[in-house]
């Protein structure tokens, strides 16, 4: 085994040695086991003859390259990869004997680090020289290229393709470009000397760059292929909800008939139960499968909603690989075209990038104005909203009193009227009597006027809410308020809608106008009930003035009797009548009462709320078209930049460009209709609708240019 002090060394001397510093490598025989620091024995080697490498007769092997890629099967590089170098070369790579070094048990294995410097200094050591280069080592050059391109699968001569996984595809494409860097480097070395070689060997390289350019949309189509299959799944899996929905509507009907069914079966007959037939045992079940079908469906949810999450992942995935590749494809587009001699393909795509980003200025100043304004109608409505719902609270828990009151008192007249209707004559009593029968009866006025006294009081309670009091007068200030607070965030809502329906997408705005003006007389309607409920105008104030006038009335009769003799049957059955004709109205009192404003409380509201949220909706989707076309057409900017390296096959055409051009030009109209109403000025003062119109133009004529010359080459 080698010790590591050698593999220390070995490390150190898979670099470039220096040469004012030479250090000798003894054998591996010649090295005690022991691991001992021998900073005398490593040497820079030194030119071998011919005498002493026949008497070495050992393999020797060039550290310089990684073993994995340039190692034939026998352990020695083959001649015709090993760069036939100058001496001066020649000293740069370190030799020492290779036997020992791997395939037996006593073998050290090659630190990884060792393995990947080699691996990235096989092609950069290769060829550094200062001399002048000979055709053998253009030809080693180029096989040393092959070889490599073979070893990381980037061949693309051979059968072999690119892996379809993004990952290894990814690594795999790197890989290829760090060689074709390597080369390159090389080729531009060599080209102050004028040789036939290189000149085929620049023309390969740029076939094989042309050639990978050509791959990169393929691997992009076979993405959008398995996006394109999970899409088609996610149909299905719809359908298959839609199906579950069908077949659990029907069940619920049929359900609905086996219960009418039941229902008609299950009445007494009027010829006898004999005759009436048996209930079917049908209903459980249908009952029960009623019970599959729900637990079905919830099963058909919860698969979708696991699909569609895992649709969102993967459609997340790759935009984000997608935009990888673009961005690679165009940095390598830009790079080539400073090879050929390009220069404007670099004044393209900055002229591109440039294009949008003052498209994203304007969208976004678009999407501040419409979120501020969006805010301020928000804080209208919730200004708006508390102020009326806390008035009809106030009014509904005063209806809720009133009608609690009521009720307590018609509970109250029919105990008064069944103990006058049901009373006993004084005769009656004289026997001795029970003390609860005495309690109960009715029988003079001592017992019965402090009781029709307290009813009276308490429909005077509810009388005099309607009485023109400080309190009603502060309530209908307080429904002026919430008027004026209605029509304030109507008007600014539809001003905000009328702007919009001069935009893009304008004509979906026109239903949401039709929307808020039935929500406005929805609150009219609501307002106009709060506002008769405290005037009494819907009928609760005549009644309750009116019932109280007769109780009083009667009342004031009842006093005026005189206390001391008991009452007649005569006498108990008109005040029984009396109490009746009283119950009647008061039934009419709180029937007016009991209908209150809490359902246009909980209603209205929520159809506010719902307008406003679709409002927030179809502008955040506006905003989100905005922004997706923007980048859109980036990408398709980007991907013409690219093409314009390509072959003359993979070129774009005059139909192309001139569709591109025309969904600019809409994209720069439609940001200016949406805009109308706002001003968007640059950092310079400048208008930035002006501005994106002349960076679109530079674009243009750069285009058509850079497309001009590449044909006419």
């Amino acid at each position: 085994m080698l010790p590591a002090s050698i593999l220390q060394d070995i490390h150190q001397l898979s670099r470039p040695a220096k040469a004012s510093k030479k250090k000798h490598i003894p054998s591996a025989s010649a090295v005690s086991p022991a691991p001992q620091p021998t900073p005398s024995l490593l040497k820079s080697p030194r030119p071998i003859s011919p005498v002493e490498l026949v008497e070495q007769r050992r393999p020797r092997v060039n550290f310089a390259s990684k073993p994995t890629i340039l190692r034939s099967d026998d352990g020695i590089i083959p001649e015709s990869i090993a760069s036939p170098r100058s001496s001066a070369t020649s000293a740069s790579l370190p030799i020492i004997p290779s036997h020992r070094i791997s395939g037996g048990e006593d073998s050290d294995v090659l630190p990884a680090s060792l393995i990947d410097e080699t691996r990235d200094d096989a092609l950069r050591d290769l060829h550094t020289g200062t001399s002048y280069s000979t055709r053998k080592e253009v030809a080693s050059l180029r096989s040393t290229m092959l070889l490599l391109l073979r070893q990381v699968g980037g061949d693309v001569s051979s059968s072999t393709s690119y892996p379809t996984e993004l990952a290894p595809l990814l690594h795999t494409i790197e890989e290829e470009q760090k060689i074709y860097d390597a080369v390159f480097k090389e080729v531009v070395r060599q080209v102050a000397v004028h040789m036939l070689e290189r000149g085929e060997l620049l023309s390969e390289i740029r076939s094989r760059y042309a050639a990978m350019f050509r791959r990169i949309p393929q691997q992009v189509v076979l993405v959008h292929t398995e996006l394109q299959a999970s899409r088609r799944l996610n149909a299905r899996l719809g359908e298959e909800l839609k199906r579950s929905r069908q077949v659990t509507e029907t069940v619920l009907s049929e359900l609905e008939a086996v219960k009418k069914f039941d229902a008609a079966q299950s009445r007494p007959s009027p010829f006898g139960s004999a005759s009436r037939p048996a209930t079917p045992s049908n209903p459980s079940k249908v009952v029960k499968s009623e019970e599959d079908a729900k637990a079905l469906l919830e099963k058909f949810h919860e698969l979708y909603k696991m699909q569609r999450g895992r649709l969102e992942v993967t459609l997340k995935e790759c935009e984000h690989e997608k935009t990888k590749w673009s961005t690679i494809a165009t940095a390598l587009a830009l790079r080539l075209g400073d090879k050929l001699g390009m220069p404007k393909l670099k004044t393209l795509h900055l002229s591109g990038i440039s294009r949008y980003q003052r498209a994203g200025q304007i969208i976004m100043s678009i999407s501040t104005y419409v979120s501020k304004d969006v805010s301020i109608l928000q804080h209208l409505i919730g200004e708006w909203k508390t102020a009326l719902q806390t008035l009809s609270d106030q009014i509904v828990t005063e209806d809720r009193e009133c009608v609690a009151t009521l009720v307590s008192v018609s509970h109250d007249m029919d105990g008064i009227h069944a103990n006058l209707v049901g009373g006993l004559e004084a005769t009656d009593l004289e026997g001795g009597a029970s003390p609860a029968v005495k309690e109960f009866t009715q029988l003079d006025i001592k017992t019965l006027a402090p009781r029709i006294k307290l009813l009276v009081d308490r429909v005077g309670l509810v009388a005099g809410r309607f009485g023109g009091t400080g309190k009603d007068i502060e309530l209908q200030e307080k429904v002026e308020k919430a008027r004026q607070l209605s029509a304030g965030w109507t008007e600014a809502a539809i001003k905000s809608l009328r702007r919009c329906e001069k935009t893009t997408n304008g004509s979906e705005y026109g239903v949401m106008v039709d929307a808020i003006n039935k929500i406005a007389r929805e609150i009219q309607t609501w307002l106009a009930r709060l506002e008769a409920r405290i005037t009494g105008d819907d009928g609760g104030a005549s009644q309750a003035i009116a019932l109280h006038n007769k109780m009083e009335d009667k009342y004031a009769s009842i006093v005026l009797r005189d206390s001391t003799k008991p009452l007649s049957s005569g006498e108990q059955f008109h005040y029984a009548d009396s109490l009746m004709l009283w119950k009647k109205l008061l039934s009419t009192l709180i029937v007016t009462l009991s209908k209150t404003a809490e359902a246009d409380q909980k209603r209205v509201p929520i159809l506010v709320e719902s307008w406003l949220s679709n409002l927030q909706d179809k502008l955040r989707t506006d905003a989100d078209c905005r922004i997706q076309e923007n980048e859109k057409l980036a990408s398709k900017t980007s991907h013409l930049v690219v093409k314009l390296v390509q072959g003359d096959d993979e070129k774009p055409n005059e139909d192309e460009l001139n569709s591109t051009i025309s969904e600019l030009l809409l994209l720069n109209e439609s940001l200016k209709r949406d805009s109308v109403g706002i001003e968007i000025l640059s950092d310079e003062g400048e208008s930035l609708h002006s501005v994106l119109t002349n960076t679109y133009t530079e674009w243009t004529a750069l285009t058509r240019e850079l497309l001009g010359l590449e044909q006419q080459e």
